[in-house]
């Protein structure tokens, strides 16, 4: 899945952003890693 669509959906800006996206159709489930830049 495109990160930047992620952010968008959820209301996110700098300096949050998502770093990583698992998605299982089998499991139903979509977990989300969300970081910020470093020194922030």
């Amino acid at each position: 899945m495109n990160h930047s669509t992620l952010e968008a959906a959820l209301g996110l800006s700098a300096p949050w952003k998502v770093t990583e996206d698992r998605f299982s159709v089998k499991e139903k489930r979509l977990d989300i890693t969300i970081d910020f830049e470093p020194g922030s």
